[in-house]
């Protein structure tokens, strides 16, 4: 198999890991807090063996270390309300709502950057409005999960626009070490108060099926992911990456739909104002990776 037709497959096995994500907050019985909590462990964890780490890490400047680490509060908090959406609602619905990213990073991202916003960017985030309004009409409705999924999408936005900032002064590992141990440490001295807000929430493991699925959350969906979003890039431009990992919330819509029946659970609302949704993102992401070939 050439070099290519290798990277190009391996980049889909990625994006159907990170896409997994989603069904993983559906397995896993704990709420949304501890699971994250756990999964910024276990994952940052991972990152200690990852060859050439430390020499990243020693490389980040010191100025901008504390910028990182608030940076992973703001990822923790996209995490929560991301599994919390799947938890009031379900996969799908979660997935469809996350996808609403692009509306708000064309505003998001030239506030960030203090760039111009562009006005083809704001109008492919808008066509996604229709969808939702057809989903909050048309379909089994999940306000809690809405709210929910909608800021996982904003947050999302939020934090990706940061990172660009943080790309050119450090390497993409060092990056992901920081915010995700930062996130562990920043949850670890919320648990309490969130613990108190909602004590009927457990902490600890109580079963090894939810064990061995935060094994593979926290090693294979985020840290392996992560590490295989990167190698690709050693073959395929920037343009061929944007366009699969738009796929994201078709890959696992159609896991949910495989493996928990969620196509029974949605009427035609659903699946009208989703296809607006992803036809608006996949036409954003071409446009996107077009500029960025």
């Amino acid at each position: 198999m050439n070099p290519y037709r290798k990277a190009l497959l391996q980049l889909h096995f990625t994006v159907v890991l990170f896409g997994f994500t989603g069904i993983l907050g559906r397995l896993i019985t704990l709420a949304e807090g501890p699971l994250v909590w756990y999964r910024m462990l276990i994952a940052s964890l991972g990152f200690l063996v990852l060859p050439r780490f430390w020499k990243a890490i020693g490389l980040v400047p010191k100025q901008k270390i504390w910028a990182v680490a608030l940076t992973g509060g703001i990822v923790a908090l996209h995490w929560i309300a991301f599994f919390g959406s799947i938890k009031y609602s379900n996969v799908s619905f979660a997935l469809c709502m996350l996808a609403t990213s692009s509306l708000f990073a064309a505003v998001v991202e030239p506030l960030v950057l203090r760039r111009r916003i562009s006005w083809m960017e704001v109008l492919l985030g808008l066509l996604v409005l229709p969808g939702i309004f057809i989903i909050f009409r048309f379909s089994a409705f999940y306000p809690l999960g809405m709210v929910l999924g909608l800021a996982s999408a904003f947050l999302a936005a939020l934090f990706a626009t940061l990172n660009k900032t943080f790309v050119p002064h450090m390497r993409p590992t060092a990056i992901s070490f920081i915010e995700l141990s930062a996130g562990f440490v920043l949850l670890s001295a919320a648990m309490p108060l969130y613990l108190h807000w909602r004590p009927e929430v457990q902490l600890a493991i109580t079963t090894w099926a939810d064990l061995g699925w935060l094994l593979v959350l926290g090693l294979v969906c985020t840290t392996l992911a992560y590490v295989l979003a990167l190698d690709v890039l050693k073959e395929l431009s920037a343009f061929t990456s944007a366009l699969a990992v738009n796929m994201e919330p078709i890959y696992t819509m159609v896991l949910a739909a495989l493996l928990f029946g969620e196509n029974k659970e949605l009427g035609w609302g659903f699946y009208l104002g989703a296809g607006m949704i992803l036809s608006a993102i996949l036409l954003n992401g071409y446009l996107r990776g077009r500029r960025m070939a």
